[in-house]
């Protein structure tokens, strides 16, 4: 794969976008101290060049349907590498598997589910058993609470460049929940990866004038659905990088120790996801750093904070098999 080379306008253009996508070019050119012309030419230019992958939408899935999320290790018999090919065909042909990780570690595979119930997730993951005898092993974490929301790479970092700060305005203004129809549903997902479509557009594809089109993606907004609009920023072309999944293990369970280990993930940039999570593990973090050595000072600086921590599982990703592409709303909103 090529790389491309950032220069600092281009890493700032990329900043801003990260957690802002539906931002007018107008807007972005203002951050910038660009004109609009030469804001779009350097937009576009990353979009060509597949830094940009895509825009989309991060809903709250938790507030449109009644779900279940597992996080799953994957292990195949090391004597039928052949295996691992059509386990990954099959996983990518199931909605409700949103991303799939293969990883160095004590794992093959780290494939995320949501399904509507834990009878629903069983059924599915017994099929994809059935039909790939070489698993050894398919070992679930059930997501309890997103601790973490993800807020953007920590581009500065991973570059040693200091950029200006971005503070994304806040869609949320009220957790009342929306009576949601087939028309909210349509709308979320068409959103979810296509986060720049136009209003014209969405409302087309909806089949709604463009006027109460916006109004309910406004509604949408204002009622916590619809939590921000991401561009996904293709790190492997652009930023040498390590991508570490880690599990921890809090020694002391008191209520005071979990408030001080999620205060301290939230106060790392490089730490851009967590979950607290059933099991053997406390919490689950996606961690993005410059190399193992900048790891191994993050991790030394996160136990420094947190006295509690006894335990620090690590696998890196090699590869993202499974890009997220959304939620399966349609399924997860059918009944039973």
């Amino acid at each position: 794969m090529d790389t491309v080379t950032l220069d600092d306008i281009n890493l700032r253009l990329l900043d801003v976008l990260q957690t802002q996508a539906r931002l007018t070019s107008a807007q972005v050119s203002e951050h910038l101290g660009l004109s609009q012309s030469a804001c779009l030419e350097r937009w576009r230019r990353l979009e060509k060049q597949g830094v940009i992958r895509r825009y989309r939408t991060d809903i709250d899935v938790d507030r449109v349907a009644s779900n279940i999320r597992v996080f799953c290790e994957v292990s195949l018999d090391p004597d039928r590498p052949e295996a691992l090919r059509p386990l990954i065909a099959d996983c990518m042909a199931v909605p409700e598997v949103v991303s799939i990780y293969r990883n160095d570690g004590p794992y093959h595979l780290l494939v995320s589910v949501v399904c509507r119930n834990v009878r629903h997730y069983h059924d599915l993951t017994d099929a994809l058993i059935a039909r790939n005898p070489a698993i050894l092993r398919f070992s679930g974490h059930v997501v309890l609470h997103r601790i973490k929301v993800f807020q953007g790479y920590p581009l500065g970092l991973l570059t040693g460049k200091t950029l200006p700060p971005v503070t994304p305005a806040p869609l949320q203004t009220t957790q009342a929940p929306l009576r949601l129809d087939g028309l909210h549903l349509k709308i979320l997902t068409t959103l979810q990866t296509e986060g720049r479509l136009s209003n014209l557009a969405l409302a087309e594809r909806v089949a709604l004038s463009p006027s109460p089109c916006l109004e309910r993606v406004k509604r949408l907004e204002q009622h916590g659905y619809i939590a921000q609009y991401v561009t996904e920023i293709d790190l492997e072309r652009c930023l040498p990088h390590l991508y570490v999944m880690a599990e921890v293990s809090l020694g002391n369970h008191g209520i005071e120790e979990f408030r001080r280990f999620e205060a301290a993930m939230a106060s790392f940039p490089e730490i851009i996801s967590s979950y607290k999570i059933a099991g053997p593990f406390d919490y689950t973090m996606d961690i993005i750093c410059r190399d193992w050595d900048h790891f191994r000072a993050l991790e030394q600086r996160l136990a420094a904070l947190c006295p509690a921590l006894c335990g620090l599982r690590v696998a890196e990703v090699k590869q993202r098999l499974k890009h997220f592409a959304g939620f399966p709303l349609p399924m997860l909103t059918q009944p039973g």
